[in-house]
């Protein structure tokens, strides 16, 4: 009797064995030979209304040799009227998964951004395997031809600006901003968006050569981020340039490690180092005063970047450098409000400030009334 239930178990277990073999092979299968894992992407608006989502996707090794890449790599382009399609096509087309918990990097083309319909994109933030820190920009041109551009080095688009927005320092005059940080602004209605513009440029290293082209054959490209592009409510509005940028960064970031060339009273050159910067945003109703206030901590190199310990500014050099700091935050401010674009959100001061006043109107707008003011304090440190 033994035997005969032993042998029955082990038929049984033969049995159980076959059909989780087969419900392996049946079922889709979820790893990651199956998956593109989406790096980085770009959204467009095209024709008939509908959208194009560009995702650059590292290749798993069974496809790697059947599709043209760069270094592992490939971008593939949809179009699209909703997220679900979006799933479906690149599902069709490329036989695998999207899996977007590693996107670091979400490019907005400028037509999209200009559209200010952010639908899609609130999409990807409120998914929950979308990283909510993933860092935004606004690229010239189209998102989809940026992400497939040929970057220098075997390098591809979507790592090398996560690395440069990671690394981002003040210094450049432009802060990086993630998706929930971006969606957190634009509920504000009375404070203007932002994001990194992206400037394009053909490389121009004539002794470059990557060892996966022959010379003159493939065109490469850099591009910078030292320009801001700035949102209303409607979306996408100017772009800042870099002296404007270096402004918008003063007022909202604690900048340290920043570098500001000034020319002394002898026509020496010197580096004013700023070891850290604070600033303060002020509004008055007695004669609609707006107020930026600004304080440095800073060191003077020259231009050998060395310093002695005891140098000093004479008084003119301090007022040149204090202007420095004025004329970008003015530049920035007066910009702005020739397109009615409140950027330091002096309204929503000067309501939070008055609100008994004022009642509920939170449509304020008191730009063109204000009287803008930047002061600037400069405390010398060796």
């Amino acid at each position: 009797m033994n035997s005969k239930f032993l042998k029955n178990k082990f038929v049984i277990a033969i049995i159980v064995l076959i059909l989780v073999i087969v419900a392996d092979f049946s079922l889709p299968n979820i790893n990651l030979v199956n998956r593109a894992i989406v790096i980085g992407m770009g959204i467009d608006i095209v024709e008939d209304g509908q959208f194009e989502l560009s995702v650059q996707y590292i290749l798993p090794k069974s496809n790697a040799s059947n599709q043209t890449s760069q270094s592992g790599y490939a971008v593939a382009q949809q179009t699209a009227m909703s997220v679900g399609e979006f799933h479906t096509k690149f599902q069709n087309m490329l036989g695998l998964r999207l899996s977007l918990a590693h996107c670091s990097i979400v490019v907005l083309g400028e037509d999209y951004a200009r559209e200010g319909n952010f639908e899609i994109l609130k999409y990807f933030m409120l998914n929950e395997k979308f990283p909510d820190t993933a860092k935004m920009v606004v690229t010239q041109g189209k998102a989809g031809d940026f992400m497939k551009l040929n970057i220098p080095y075997s390098e591809v688009v979507s790592y090398q600006l996560r690395n440069l927005l990671a690394n981002l320092k003040e210094t450049h005059g432009v802060a990086s901003i993630d998706i929930n940080k971006f969606f957190q602004l634009e509920k504000d209605i009375m404070s203007a968006n932002y994001l990194p513009y992206v400037v394009i440029e053909e490389y121009e290293k004539d002794n470059f050569q990557d060892e996966t082209s022959a010379a003159g054959e493939v065109t490469y490209y850099t591009f910078t981020l030292n320009n801001t592009a700035v949102f209303d409510k409607e979306g996408f509005k100017i772009v800042l340039s870099e002296k404007e940028s270096l402004g918008f960064s003063y007022v909202y970031k604690k900048i340290n490690s920043g570098n500001i060339l000034l020319t002394s009273d002898m026509g020496e050159n010197y580096v004013i180092k700023i070891l850290n910067l604070k600033s303060e945003r002020e509004v008055d109703k007695e004669g609609f005063k707006a107020t930026v206030k600004i304080a440095a901590d800073v060191s003077v190199y020259n231009s050998e970047g060395k310093t002695d310990g005891a140098k000093i500014l004479t008084q003119s050099e301090t007022d040149r450098l204090k202007g420095i700091f004025s004329e970008s935050v003015l530049s920035c401010y007066l910009t702005c409000k020739e397109e009615d674009i409140d950027i330091f959100g002096f309204n929503g001061i000067y309501y939070r400030k008055y609100y008994k006043e004022l009642g509920d109107t939170k449509t304020l707008n008191l730009l063109s009334q204000f009287d803008f003011n930047v002061e600037v304090d400069i405390n010398l440190i060796n």
